[in-house]
């Protein structure tokens, strides 16, 4: 069994794998959280039962 390999082939190969790596490369930027973010705590008000 031969393996053949044209021009064309190897190029979509190399945009997919470039394009498979940029787009990790950008979910890795993006989802990084600031350290300057505030963590709050929010609570039901108490309402009178009527």
């Amino acid at each position: 069994m031969f393996l053949v390999f044209k021009k064309d082939k190897i190029m979509a190969f190399a945009v997919a794998c470039c394009t498979v790596f940029a787009l990790f490369l950008m979910t890795s930027l993006f989802t990084k959280v600031p350290e300057s973010t505030i963590e709050t705590i929010a609570t039901r008000k108490k309402t009178p039962n009527i």
